[in-house]
C-alpha cells in the first residue's frame, strides 16, 4: 500500500488537510507530532521545548533545529505494507526521508496567500513574529525550487482542503 508524504511551506495547509483526510477515515499523521520529531539543540543534540513566539529570536534558531525521528517514520513505513498511510508536514531534515515515500505531494501557494494564512491562523503561532515570517518565506522559495525539480506532484493549495483531498485521493491507490 502507498506511503505518502504531503508537504509544503509552513502555512500551506498541511494541518487542515490532515484533518480533512482523517475525517474521511484515513490514517494520517503530522510530522510535527512529538513522536515523529522535535526541536533539538544543534550542539548537544538534546531535545528542547519550543518557546513561545515572542521568545523565538533569530538567535534561538541559530542554536536549535527541528529533527525528524527517522525510527518513528520507519515504523510507519513498515505498517504501510498493509495499509495506506499519509504523513503531513515539513522539516529541515526531511530530505533524509523522502526516498521512503511512494508518492510525495507538495502544496504550493503564492507568498501573499501564505502571509494571509499565517497572519489569520489561530491554532499555531509559528510565523507570527517578523523574523519567523521572513524565514518561512525564504524556506518557501527553497521548497518551491526543490519540488519543482522532483517527482513530487505539485498541488494548488489555494483551493478548499476538501478539493485538495479529492485530488490526492483520486491519484492514490487505497
Amino acid at each position: 500500500m502507498p506511503f505518502i508524504y504531503i508537504t509544503g511551506a509552513p502555512g500551506a495547509g498541511k494541518s487542515i488537510l490532515q484533518k480533512e483526510l482523517s475525517s474521511r477515515g484515513l490514517e494520517v499523521y503530522d510530522i510535527d507530532d512529538a513522536k515523529f520529531g522535535g526541536a533539538h539543540n544543534k550542539v548537544s543534540g538534546e531535545r528542547v521545548t519550543i518557546p513561545p513566539a515572542q521568545e523565538r529570536a533569530p538567535e534561538w534558531y541559530d542554536d536549535h533545529e527541528w529533527r525528524i525521528d527517522k525510527a518513528a517514520i520507519n515504523s510507519l513505513l513498515d505498517r504501510a505494507a498493509n495499509k495506506t498511510i499519509f504523513i503531513c508536514g515539513v522539516a529541515p531534515d526531511d530530505e533524509d526521508i523522502l526516498t521512503l515515500f511512494d508518492k510525495i505531494y507538495y502544496l504550493k501557494l503564492d507568498e501573499n496567500k501564505l502571509k494571509q494564512r499565517i497572519a489569520t491562523r489561530t491554532d499555531n503561532d509559528y510565523g507570527k513574529n517578523p523574523n519567523e515570517l521572513s524565514h518561512i518565506l525564504e524556506r518557501k522559495r527553497k521548497l518551491d525550487a526543490r519540488y519543482a525539480n522532483s517527482n513530487a506532484v505539485i498541488v494548488n493549495a489555494t483551493v478548499p482542503p476538501s478539493e485538495i483531498a479529492d485530488r490526492i485521493l483520486a491519484q492514490t491507490e487505497i
